[in-house]
């Protein structure tokens, strides 16, 4: 990071604490019991959240449409709600839903409309769930507690180490996603160390009303820039083909993505050759199932860089 040798130090010192304590919430008996309910629902999966934050279930999705034969999908919980669960009859799929603290009511209502509709649930909570709320879930539903301040960056975990456990005759990348997901604090050091100039850049940026998207595989690090409190100007999380009307109300847009991904986005990219609007890059070199846990550790160095 810009600076002095010590900031930079306590930068990475401070990452460390946030990211162990965000590891230190996975339960080794967490991973087994998401992956056994991914297994047996695997003739079909629907993975949902309740809150603001929707990278858990779409990167889930991801990662089982890439590296594996499971039938799954993400949804928005209202479209499960509403136009899903109440019209499956006789093939019902089996439900994830990420359940962060900020979405205990919509989880109130999801558990009601699955639970009367006849689909087997799974729940990964941020925290205990109130009272009010565990009473509607069912005693055969699956509840996985993390406890955890760091949502993102532990369900991401959570659900590479999960899925990379799936498969008994794992393809090179489904190895080598359950291997990175597994060190990730060794690497931290290195990958600040990559990422100073991008960071620096990036800090400056959104010093300022910024609309915030992503690729596909990045929608956790671009949730994690856009909805952080580090600071308090006005970032807008953007879907893609949202952004060219969004980002003149800015002026400014920030994309994050991969390699692998570059020319998905390059329609926003243009924008800064066609309109006056600025467009900021931030692009991992590395492969897009494992890129989105480094863009979120990166984002916890933006917070801690003064």
């Amino acid at each position: 990071m810009r600076g002095e040798p010590e900031e930079r130090t306590g930068v990475v010192t401070q990452v460390e604490k946030k990211v162990g304590r965000a590891l230190d919430a996975i339960r080794d008996e967490a991973v087994r019991e998401l992956k056994t309910f991914i297994r047996e629902t695997s003739r079909k999966l629907v993975l949902t959240y309740t809150g603001p934050y929707s990278s858990p279930a779409r990167y889930a999705s991801l990662v089982l449409s890439s590296l594996t034969a499971v039938n799954s999908g993400w949804m928005h919980p209202q479209d499960l709600m509403y136009y899903t669960a109440p019209y499956d009859e006789g093939r019902e799929a089996g439900v994830v839903i990420f359940a962060s603290d900020a979405g205990l009511n919509t989880l109130a209502m999801l558990i009601e409309q699955l639970v009367w509709t006849g689909h087997k649930i799974m729940i990964a909570t941020q925290h205990e769930l109130p009272d009010v709320i565990s009473f509607r879930v069912p005693e055969n539903a699956v509840i996985i507690n993390l406890n955890t301040d760091d949502w993102l960056l532990t369900t991401h975990v959570l659900i590479a180490r999960a899925i990379a456990g799936l498969d008994e005759s794992k393809g090179i990348r489904l190895e080598r996603l359950g291997r990175e997901a597994s060190n990730v604090r060794p690497i931290i050091k290195d990958l600040l160390e990559e990422y100073t100039d991008t960071l620096n850049h990036v800090r400056e940026f959104v010093r300022t009303q910024t609309v915030v998207t992503a690729s596909p595989t990045m929608w956790g690090p671009a949730e994690a820039i856009a909805l952080s409190n580090y600071t308090r100007t006005g970032r807008y999380l953007v879907e893609p083909e949202a952004v060219p009307q969004v980002s003149v109300f800015t002026g400014k847009v920030l994309i994050i993505s991969t390699d692998v991904e570059e020319y998905s986005l390059k329609q926003i990219k243009s924008l800064s050759l066609t309109t006056s609007v600025k467009v900021q890059e931030v692009r991992l070199h590395t492969d897009p199932l494992t890129a989105p846990i480094y863009g979120i550790i990166l984002v916890r160095a933006l917070e801690c860089m003064r």
